[in-house]
């Protein structure tokens, strides 16, 4: 996501006339906070409360393992 950004952001630059399709405010985006922060976290920036708030569903909590491995049953599945 992060290098289509800058890809886009050069195209923008080559021909201005794309800005409007390309831009991060085009009407073709439908939420401009949340690519906002997809951007920051590939590039491991900060979010504002706004971005965070946008991907806060997507957040993976850590598992808590116990470190014991899962007894294999007898059944074979190949």
């Amino acid at each position: 996501m992060a290098d289509v950004s800058l890809l886009f952001d050069q195209v923008i630059d080559d021909y201005p006339a794309m800005a409007s399709y390309l831009d991060t405010n085009a009407k073709i985006v439908h939420t401009p906070v949340f690519e906002a922060a997809l951007v920051k976290i590939a590039n491991d920036s900060k979010l504002t409360t706004a971005e965070a708030r946008a991907v806060e569903l997507f957040v993976v909590k850590p598992s808590t393992s116990t470190g014991k491995k899962k007894e294999r049953s007898s059944d074979n599945y190949a």
